[in-house]
């Protein structure tokens, strides 16, 4: 699928997301949509569309005193974040161990044996 076929919001949604998970923007910083227009080169409209997605997202946040923004977290938001993350990356593994078939099984016992044969530095 090229360019071309993708709508311009979807575009400049994704372009935008990638640009926060990367850090390419800071936690804080204002998203301005003439800007942010100019350097897709698109119109405001789909702009305006792909940032309200991200607000309600909760990737920016729209606030009185700066316009939108991109959303800044808490410690302790950060921290029910990452317990949040181990619950389910333990309940997923749980899922796939009990869910595993039996060629599954021998290819992770396969990784496992390799692993042992590794010296103890090199993981």
């Amino acid at each position: 699928m090229e360019d071309r076929d993708i709508p311009r919001a979807q575009m400049v949604y994704a372009t935008l997301k990638d640009m926060i998970r990367e850090g390419a923007v800071r936690p804080g910083q204002r998203m301005r949509e003439t800007e942010i227009a100019e350097a897709q080169g698109v119109s405001r409209t789909p702009v305006r569309g792909a940032m309200h997605r991200l607000v309600w997202e909760g990737l920016l946040e729209a606030t009185a005193a700066r316009g939108i923004a991109v959303t800044e977290l808490s410690k302790q938001q950060v921290l029910e974040l990452y317990a949040l993350r181990e619950f389910l990356e333990g309940a997923s593994a749980r899922f796939a161990a009990q869910h595993a078939s039996l060629p599954e099984m021998r290819a992770l016992h396969e990784l496992l044996d390799h692993m042992h044969t590794i010296p103890e530095e090199e993981h």
